[in-house]
């Protein structure tokens, strides 16, 4: 049996054990259907049957749909939360056949194939994309790829020409035209199995390629593929005299993570001299699985390219990626910054068992796990000492902090990468210049209008550097300008492209920051109300009152004003009250129902 149908019986298995939980048939599991299958497997206590609920309803509605169980099973939460006697007998409700509770028979093979999913699955699935089955016209390449595929097709084994050529191909197709599914599985298997064995150890000790190359440090990227085409394109594509740094989240967010890591991941395996690859706190299953408007995305990107088996590769992809680099003994790199522990050195984090998994458990009390959340979450702060982080994982790490660990190990400065600077920059200096953070997604989600940038370091002038900052230009106007050869000006082209998505940018900002308001607004409207109510203010109201009000109510840091303007509530300088919380509530349900809501009229218009 194919891997292919295997997923679909085991997907089978998994949907006919959510329907013996799913009794009225509601899509839908509620916590006393939960309670009560679980009760009638035996070995699970009433406090533990609570936990094992509320672990599933990641979403916290009192319910757990086909997508929460599915997760709750396929990433070892469920069967890692229960005892032995309560983890056979839920082993033995999935490999039932019949739909009465209390009936466990034996099938073998169906046992099997679902406990090995179980066990071997490091990730979560949302969906499985259904494809027809074509029997090739000819015979197949020797990854089994059919010979009248169409698609791009790499070479084997990968050569610098190759990666070229595979560079060149999304330059001109982006995602539009995407590798063969075995063509990638082989792309992935390969990096897995030379990076790990290329870099055995948590922390890479590099050089600046002597006697005149250069080191490029690339930051955040986060699946977004105009800007990697722009650094390569303008900087030079991986080579062992060109070697590139890229220090973490490649994908999420963006929709082009699966391209940029194939790039990546070519270019090593035709040279493993010319990329190091870290980890991130984005390559991490847990961050995938969100939605990307909520900072993750990389697996529904993956499932709807190519589906659950490919998804699973590319997470083991994540476990080998490096958590730090040491460059020329001087510099250290890493995604996030540094950590809680004290007296930390290099050494010491080489003893992290950083293969086990993509990231520890956020909340993890294990002082290395600890420390291996730090190094990918972590940011500088101007005070001195160390503080918990807003992030809540990770801390804030002020310049004594940073001081003491490069006077320990004996280094100049840090480089690090994980937000984008408050200046609107791609770059920003913290702590007497020791600190270093590098963000290379130019203009941000679509709408942050910030620049991006990379830092070189070259073997004449180490251990100076230089800082070029891009703003990309969108990926279907990119063939053209790489087609106009050395007479490309990147910098003009950045700037140009700066400003014309200015308006656009700021538009996109505000229209995001307005429906959070209104959301704000609808989840304290008892509030407000009880506060008009209780200091008589009545129905209509200063505007500098009704902000005032908004403002000790909900958030300071909001443009209120702003907002009661596009909403039209303000007339001859009053607030209506009731309006202005009518039409944040007509506005929410315009946006739930996928209608944009134009600022310059009031919602009540066009309800």
């Amino acid at each position: 049996m194919s891997g292919d149908e295997n997923m679909s019986e085991q997907e089978k298995q998994l949907r006919d054990c959510f329907a013996k939980f799913d009794s009225n048939g509601d899509g839908k599991i509620q916590a006393d259907e939960f309670k009560k299958l679980m009760s009638s497997l035996g070995g699970f206590s009433p406090k533990e049957i609570k936990r094992l609920f509320k672990e599933a309803d990641t979403d916290c509605s009192n319910s757990v749909d086909w997508r929460e169980f599915l997760s709750w099973i396929l990433n070892g939460t469920a069967l890692k939360g229960m005892g032995a006697k309560g983890a056979a007998s839920f082993e033995r409700l999935l490999n039932t056949e019949t739909q009465d509770e209390a009936s466990f028979v034996e099938s073998a093979q169906m046992g099997h194939n679902v406990t090995e999913y179980l066990r071997q699955s490091g990730s979560k699935e949302r969906k499985t994309r259904q494809r027809k089955r074509v029997a090739p016209k000819g015979g197949c390449d020797d990854l089994g790829v059919p010979s009248d595929w169409t698609g791009h097709r790499i070479q084997l084994p990968m050569t610098p020409e190759g990666a070229r050529q595979l560079l060149d191909h999304f330059l001109h197709s982006g995602a539009k035209s995407p590798l063969h599914a075995k063509h990638v599985t082989h792309l992935i298997t390969q990096f897995v199995s030379a990076y790990s064995v290329r870099h055995p150890k948590p922390v890479v000790y590099t050089d600046v390629p002597q006697p005149d190359g250069r080191l490029v440090i690339v930051g955040d990227t986060h699946g977004q593929l105009a800007d990697v085409l722009h650094i390569l394109y303008h900087l030079g594509p991986p080579s062992a005299q060109n070697r590139y740094l890229f220090n973490g989240d490649m994908v999420d967010r963006g929709g082009q993570g699966v391209e940029i890591l194939l790039i990546l991941y070519a270019f090593f395996l035709a040279d493993p001299e010319s990329i190091i690859v870290h980890r991130g706190n984005h390559e991490n299953e847990d961050m995938n699985a969100l939605h990307a408007d909520n900072g993750g995305g990389f697996e529904d990107e993956v499932m709807e390219k190519y589906g659950l088996s490919v998804y699973r590769h590319f997470v083991s992809s994540f476990k080998v990626m490096s958590l730090a680099s040491v460059i020329n003994k001087e510099i250290f790199v890493v995604h996030g910054g540094l950590t809680r522990v004290k007296n930390l050195t290099i050494d010491y984090i080489n003893t992290l068992p950083f293969q086990d998994y993509t990231a520890p458990h956020p909340m993890s009390s294990n002082v290395k796990e600890q420390l291996f959340s730090d190094l990918l979450w972590s940011d500088p702060t101007e005070h001195e000492g160390k503080y918990k982080s807003d992030r809540g994982v990770g801390i804030k790490y002020g310049p004594d902090v940073t001081t003491k660990f490069c006077s320990q190990n004996r280094l100049r400065f840090l480089v690090r990468s994980h937000q984008v600077p408050e200046d609107g920059r791609g770059f920003q200096k913290q702590h007497n210049d020791r600190c270093v953070t590098v963000f290379s997604a130019s203009n941000y989600c679509g709408d942050g209008g910030n620049f991006g940038a990379v830092i070189v370091l070259s073997a004449a002038n180490f251990p100076r550097y230089e800082v070029f900052e891009h703003f990309a230009a969108p990926l279907e106007e990119m063939p053209s300008i790489v087609a106009q050869g050395d007479s490309v000006d990147w910098n003009q082209t950045s700037t140009s492209q700066q400003r014309d998505s200015l308006e656009a940018s700021r538009a996109a900002r505000q229209e995001k920051t307005f429906a959070r308001m209104i959301i704000a607004i609808i989840e304290k409207k008892p509030q407000l109300w009880s506060f008009i109510i209780r200091n008589s203010l009545g129905q209509k109201m200063p505007i500098d009152d009704f902000v005032q009000m908004m403002e000790a109510q909900i958030e300071s840091d909001n443009p209120w004003k702003e907002a009661l303007e596009g909403w039209g509530v303000i007339h001859d300088g009053q607030v209506e009250a009731a309006s202005g919380l009518q039409t944040a509530c007509l506005c929410m349900l315009l946006i739930l129902r996928g209608h944009k809501v134009p600022k310059s009229m009031g919602c009540e218009e066009r309800v």
